[in-house]
């Protein structure tokens, strides 16, 4: 009796005595993630759409909902469907270039949510290289704020500056002068939010006109530098005043949030959070 009774204990089952016998409750067995198991479900099913981009979409809005609800294994699960869908011959005949490269930007922001260093880098090369490969070059120069602050979330302000300088060689090839100057204002400005000085000065120097230039670090040292640099996607540099629609609209998003992130999507998987 009294071998039974540590066996219980120890067991975690006694819950009291009364009367002299043992009052037992079973230990209750955790509840199986059944929302995280349909999720999964869901981005495998998913693997199925015909249309690379709507199964692209899909893939992704899953993945984040993921993150969110923190399954982040699951998540990154996810995405390698995902990579999977952008590494196909239909992707590459179905996909615009800006289409691949804000999904191969879209897996890494959410692969880094998830914890998965290793696929974000991945998703980051991929994405690089669909930058780099777009003709004309001059055409690259719109995406590359947005991927630059990409790349300093996962490698840092240095990895960043570098894209960002590159980009300055190519929106100084722009032949419109009021687009070209307003590029290498918000990409020196961006530099030079993340005190990167010399390297916003061989930014600007891509426009030849000198007093340009120094009106321009002029006009930046006197701005407040707003912390989220997003202000100047849409923004009109004060040393730059005459800009049309078209330049003040120059840079371009490629960001998940931006291009695959979809409301509709995400209100279908209103799912509970996994209880850590």
């Amino acid at each position: 009796m009294r071998k039974a009774f540590k066996i219980l204990l120890l067991s975690g089952l006694i819950v009291g005595v009364s009367g002299g016998l043992f009052v037992i409750a079973a230990c209750a067995r955790p509840t199986s993630d059944r929302s995280g198991r349909m999720l999964l479900m869901a981005a495998e099913e998913a693997g199925f759409i015909t249309n690379t981009h709507d199964r692209l979409t899909r893939q992704l809005n899953i993945a984040d909902v993921q993150n969110r609800t923190n399954r982040k294994t699951d998540a990154a699960k996810t995405l390698e469907l995902a990579r999977e869908t952008l590494r196909t011959k239909e992707a590459l005949a179905q996909l615009t270039e800006v289409q691949r490269l804000s999904g191969w930007t879209s897996i890494c922001e959410l692969a880094r949510t998830a914890d998965d260093k290793t696929l974000a880098g991945k998703a980051l090369d991929e994405a690089l290289e669909v930058l780099y490969s777009m003709k004309p070059e001059t055409s690259r120069a719109q995406y590359v704020l947005s991927l630059s602050e990409v790349v300093t979330d996962l490698r840092g302000k240095g990895e960043a500056a570098r894209l960002l300088v590159k980009g300055g060689e190519w929106a100084g090839k722009i032949e419109d002068m009021g687009m070209r100057r307003f590029a290498l204002t918000t990409f020196g400005q961006k530099l030079l939010v993340d005190e990167q000085y010399e390297d916003a000065r061989t930014v600007l120097r891509h426009e030849a006109d000198a007093a340009w230039r120094a009106d321009t670090l002029t006009g930046l040292a006197q701005a407040t530098f707003a912390a989220d640099t997003r202000v100047m996607y849409a923004a009109k540099s004060a040393a730059t005043p005459l800009l049309d629609s078209q330049a003040r609209e120059f840079n371009r998003d490629v960001r998940f949030q931006m291009n695959y992130r979809k409301d509709a999507l995400q209100q279908q998987m209103n799912v509970p959070a996994q209880q850590p």
